[in-house]
């Protein structure tokens, strides 16, 4: 049966890279020879002016202010997402990704997330859920059908994203979700100049520097909208992360979203909630858990 959601052909690109030999190497290992070492990986400062991925996606050349690991703010709205196998939060990036924020916001408030699942669980990659339907092909948003896509070089796929999942074309987004759980490790050492060959694409060094820290799937920028980041609770996405799925990426055992609480954050609140979590962070240090 087709898969619905396009993440997955992002998945298989990055078993592909991670997991495959070149043809190359393929070719020369037929003939008996060595392989061809690859090339170098050329300084993006010498790409930029000819790439045009970076020219269009990367106008600052990675330089502006990442929403991902910035600190939060005492009375910013956040949302408390309590599963079957533990919470974990979540805050929101309204400046760079307004319409899957309230979209997301209204269908928490409405509570169609509640006694949802996460349908589709890949380890060393995402959870993925939000699905209304519980079918795993619903897409309907808040209001019905889809809205538009809201990339920007400030928000991107690292380790504990909040994302929109969408059904492989332009402009889909609508119910369903995902947070990036692939930690750091999970990045090969040449992932940048396979990106490159495969995709086309060449990232600058600061955020090469970004994805090498945290950990999260750069292939998955500017293909699906990032409207949110994990700041608490990363053992709760690693843990669901890590149970036993089915051929399909199904959890044998369903994972279910119990309810998503929409609140503010609160330093104070924040310190009480870390003194019993294993993992922390505090209103200064908000960064993805690595």
């Amino acid at each position: 049966m087709k898969k619905p959601i396009s993440i997955l052909l992002s998945l298989l690109l990055c078993f592909g890279t991670l997991c495959g030999c070149s043809a190359q190497e393929e070719s020369a290992q037929d003939q008996g020879t060595e392989p061809v070492p690859q090339e170098e990986e050329v300084s993006d400062e010498i790409n930029y002016a000819d790439n045009a991925f970076l020219q269009q996606n990367y106008p600052t050349r990675g330089t502006a202010e990442n929403l991902n690991t910035r600190p939060l703010q005492e009375g910013e709205e956040i949302a408390v997402i309590t599963t079957s196998m533990g919470e974990f939060r979540v805050r929101f990036f309204p400046e760079v990704a307004p319409l899957a924020v309230e979209n997301f916001k209204q269908l928490a408030s409405s509570g169609r997330y509640n006694n949802t699942i996460f349908f589709r669980v890949i380890n060393n990659f995402v959870i993925q859920g939000g699905d209304t339907t519980n079918t795993g092909s619903g897409f309907d948003s808040y209001n019905g059908g889809t809205f538009a896509d809201e990339f920007s070089e400030q928000a991107l796929n690292l380790r504990g994203a909040l994302c929109m999942a969408n059904q492989g074309t332009a402009n889909t987004n609508g119910c369903q979700f995902y947070v990036v759980q692939a930690p750091q490790e999970a990045l090969t050492s040449n992932i940048w100049t396979q990106l490159r060959e495969r995709m086309d694409r060449v990232y600058p060094d600061a955020i090469k520097v970004l994805y090498q820290t945290y950990g999260g799937c750069p292939w998955l920028d500017f293909s699906y909208t990032v409207f949110g980041q994990v700041y608490d609770g990363m053992e709760t996405v690693d843990a669901i992360a890590a149970v036993s799925t089915n051929e399909q990426d199904k959890p044998d055992t369903d994972v279910v979203i119990q309810s998503i609480t929409l609140t503010t954050y609160t330093s104070a609140e924040q310190q009480s909630a870390a003194s019993t979590a294993s993992e922390t962070s505090t209103a200064s240090t908000v960064t993805p858990a690595a």
